[in-house]
């Protein structure tokens, strides 16, 4: 043989064995580099207290997976179920060592809870092996770490302050670090169990935990997953998991490195593009704190004084004052004095003298009570208090400027007398006041007295008997006052003088009173008196809507008079008058101008005597439709003097 056949045949022997040797270096075609994966957990979890639903890509670049880095992106969305929802996002790269994939990655995590939303970073540290894997991952929440207050309740009462409790939202930094170990039980059938602690942290409030889980791969496209944890704040938990994948992607040869075989090229490639286990759901926990309420006027604490007839010493919560001389004595303007029934017996022959802007209690019933934190309610604490006297001369309680007085039982309290009137409750030339939700029966006079009292004045909610005098007596004299009056929803019967007389008899100003919802029945007089006397000069704004008013002894169910310069704009509808001596409705005017309105449904049901009596002595009397007011209401209609019918609206306040 020639030396260049020689030579010829030695060159195709070499090429040859160089072609076997690179067909030995190729194996099998990767994984599917890519996948989108809906799953749903079940139930509540570390820091969320409901499942959710999840879809999730994962991408790659399929070409690097016959290289060393691999790089992927990350992303999913949740839906919890209530409809909040929550989302990452995150990149990082595999490097595929000769046994191991090393990884990191960086995450987005968001998350929209009924409160806020919450935003953090986190860092994430992988070692991937054929078995055993390693991973750490941390959390930083940046941006609002914690919602507004919320969910503010009374708690208790401690010293002389009122407790809050109430809820607030926050987020949690953290980490977590994890040991998995895969199995194969057969083909396409593969167990993964991994335990690790985590530790979460909110400034003090923090823990360590541990979990563990376990899933199983029922095929490449179903996974089911169970996993329990523990810690001091959310303490036990236990869920379970459902997935259903769907990869895809171009699958790609792999080329064998000389230390390793096939199989374990290819194990590395299912490590690379395998899902990143972390905490996707940001750690939000919601917590109830204690709070000393606070004044929303001046920032401090709201300060309590506590009466108990069944105690002494110090009008404590713990230890209340026994008399409400004491309280009257040892509290400050803006004090809220609180008053329990203690064992029943009534606080008698001690009048209290409040101070401005202070709340007199009693605990019978609730309240809402706007503080800095937010409006909270103070339950029913004991039955009705009873302040009763045996004097003569008695006013059980005198009012200073921005009152309340409330949830208290005035009874059997005698002639009482104060300067200007008779009354039980009593204020003369104050500011605002509200008189609510108590109970007034007995002798005396007047249950409530308010004179030459301006700004905001409320009564309403309360229950009236048998005072020998008016039972609510509203006069204004001497002085130029405005004043916005409302008495609504109370119920008053067996008055000895009128059951609600307002007298509006200041030498200037405005009045607007509002009288809705009343039942008066009974009263000796008439049962609303609304009047003027000559010589004043005080408007009046009234609207009168909605009550009842039955059996008046020798007066009518409303009787208007007004005798002064000034002018009255009064509505009236949608009353009852029924039984009333004289009459149900009834104007008098001698002076000055009255307009009036009937023209909405008010019902007068008398066996005598007009429904309906329009009389102008010598002032103006005017009446909104007046040839309609038999077909817009029930009942006969009697005029007397000259009344000038205006069409309607011109009744309205100016």
């Amino acid at each position: 043989m020639s030396k260049i056949n020689k030579l010829s045949l030695l060159s195709i022997l070499f090429l040859t064995g160089q072609l076997v040797a690179n067909d030995t270096d190729v194996c099998m075609s990767s994984p599917r580099p890519e996948r989108v994966t809906v799953r749903h957990i079940e139930a509540n979890g570390v820091g969320y207290d409901q499942g959710y639903t999840t879809l999730e890509g994962f991408f790659t670049t399929p070409s690097h997976l016959d290289s060393e880095w691999v790089p992927f992106l990350d992303l999913r969305g949740h839906i919890f179920n209530n409809g909040r929802g929550a989302a990452n996002g995150g990149f990082g790269v595999r490097y595929i060592a000769n046994s191991q994939v090393w990884g990191i990655n960086t995450y987005y995590d968001f998350r929209h809870t009924t409160r806020r939303s919450y935003n953090q970073y986190g860092l994430g540290l992988e070692c991937l092996g054929r078995v055993f894997d390693f991973r750490i991952n941390g959390y930083l929440p940046f941006g609002k770490k914690q919602s507004s207050y919320y969910d503010t309740k009374f708690d208790h009462f401690k010293g002389n302050s009122l407790i809050l409790s109430r809820k607030r939202e926050l987020s949690f930094k953290g980490a977590n670090a994890e040991v998995g170990a895969h199995v194969k039980l057969a083909k396409h059938f593969y167990l993964y169990a991994a335990t690790g602690p985590y530790f979460i942290d909110h400034g003090s409030r923090n823990a360590w935990g541990g979990e563990l889980r376990i899933a199983l791969d029922l095929t490449k496209y179903v996974r089911v997953e169970g996993n329990v944890s523990y810690d001091r704040i959310f303490k036990g938990i236990g869920q379970g998991q459902l997935s259903l994948n769907a990869p895809f992607g171009a699958k790609q040869k792999i080329h064998r490195r000389k230390t390793n075989s096939c199989s374990r090229e290819i194990m590395l490639r299912h490590r690379a593009v395998q899902r990143v286990d972390r905490d996707e759901i940001i750690v939000v926990e919601k917590r109830r704190t204690h709070a000393v309420a606070t004044d929303p006027a001046t920032g401090l604490p709201l300060f309590f004084v506590f009466v108990n007839n069944t105690s002494h010493s110090l009008g404590t919560f713990e230890s209340p004052f026994p008399t409400l001389t004491q309280a009257q004595a040892n509290s400050a303007p803006g004090n809220i004095i609180l008053v329990s029934s203690g064992n029943g017996s009534p606080y008698a022959d001690q009048p209290i003298t409040l101070q401005n802007n202070q709340k007199l209690w009693g605990t019978g019933i609730s309240y809402r009570l706007h503080t800095q934190q937010g409006n909270v309610t103070i339950p029913i604490m004991s039955a009705f208090p009873t302040i009763s006297a045996s004097s003569a001369t008695f006013v059980a309680v005198t009012l200073a400027n921005g009152n309340e007085v409330a949830g208290l039982n005035f009874a059997n309290i005698k002639n009482n007398s104060i300067v200007g009137g008779n009354s039980n409750l009593a204020a003369i030339g104050i500011t605002n006041a509200n008189i609510h939700d108590n109970f007034f029966s007995g002798v005396g006079e007047a249950n409530i007295g308010l004179y030459n009292c301006s700004g905001v004045l409320q009564i309403a909610n309360n229950q009236m008997t048998t005072p020998n005098d008016d039972v609510i007596d509203i006069a204004n004299a001497n002085f130029p006052i405005n004043s916005n009056v409302t008495i609504a929803n109370n119920t008053i019967s067996g008055s000895g003088g009128t059951g609600i007389s307002v007298e509006a008899e200041a030498t200037s100003g405005q009045m607007y009173l509002t009288v809705t919802n009343n039942n008066v029945s009974g009263s000796a007089s008439n049962n609303f008196t609304l009047s003027e006397d000559a010589g004043t000069a005080q408007n009046v704004c009234a609207t009168v809507a909605n009550n009842t008013f039955t059996n008046s002894v020798s007066g009518a169910g409303f009787l208007i008079i007004n005798g002064s310069s000034g002018k009255f704009n009064v509505a009236v509808s949608g009353n009852t008058f029924t039984g009333n001596s004289t009459g149900g409705f009834e104007d008098i005017t001698t002076g000055g101008t009255t307009c009036v309105s009937l023209n909405f449904n008010n019902s007068v049901n008398n066996s005598t005597n007009a429904g309906y009596f329009l009389r102008n002595v010598t002032g103006t009397l005017q009446v909104e439709n007046l040839a309609n007011i038999s077909s817009n209401n029930i009942g006969t209609v009697t005029q007397s003097g000259t009344i000038t019918s205006v069409p309607v609206g011109n009744c309205s306040c100016q």
